[in-house]
């Protein structure tokens, strides 16, 4: 935050705008490897980091139900510009450090959400014990660690 701060990116609520850090991290890339790691505010509670502006679903609501769903519309919007950015074959890994708590229409909103994407690709199991790995959807008690370093290994180039 403070070198986004020293660039001239200006604080909401006290945090920077998912979009400002999307736009920000996609403005670093550079030709060949990168990795980058980054930390949004929006799918917080009180899940009202974005500009009311960016509410989609829910233009006016005070609840918090629906302020998550704005949340995490905001979150796709800014996230799919974000991935329409990255070059060919980048492997974009996103995920949740913690459950939402949050019920709607009598459903738990409580899994970690996890998704791996590779841009121009799409990703496949080689073997039947693979499948059992989440490499997109629900997180519940999967070790990521192991994923990740075998992920990264079999990836073209890698030093691990």
């Amino acid at each position: 935050t403070p070198e986004m701060e020293a660039a001239g990116i200006e604080l909401y609520k006290d945090y920077v705008l998912d979009q400002d850090t999307f736009e920000w991290a996609a403005n670093l890339l550079e030709p060949g490897k990168n990795l980058q790691f980054s930390i949004t505010m929006t799918s917080h509670r009180p899940w009202t980091y974005q500009p009311e502006s960016e509410n989609e679903l829910f233009p006016e609501s005070d609840d918090k139900i629906q302020n998550y769903f704005n949340a995490m519309r905001y979150v796709d919007n800014v996230l799919a510009d974000y991935m329409e950015k990255l070059p060919s074959g980048t492997l974009l890994v996103l995920f949740g450090d913690h459950v939402s708590a949050q019920k709607y229409d009598g459903h738990e909103l409580g899994v970690v959400p996890f998704l791996m994407f590779k841009k121009g690709q799409k990703l496949s199991f080689r073997t039947e014990a693979e499948k059992n790995e989440a490499l997109s959807g629900e997180l519940i008690r999967t070790d990521l660690i192991g994923v990740f370093f075998k992920l990264l290994r079999s990836y073209p180039d890698s030093t691990i």
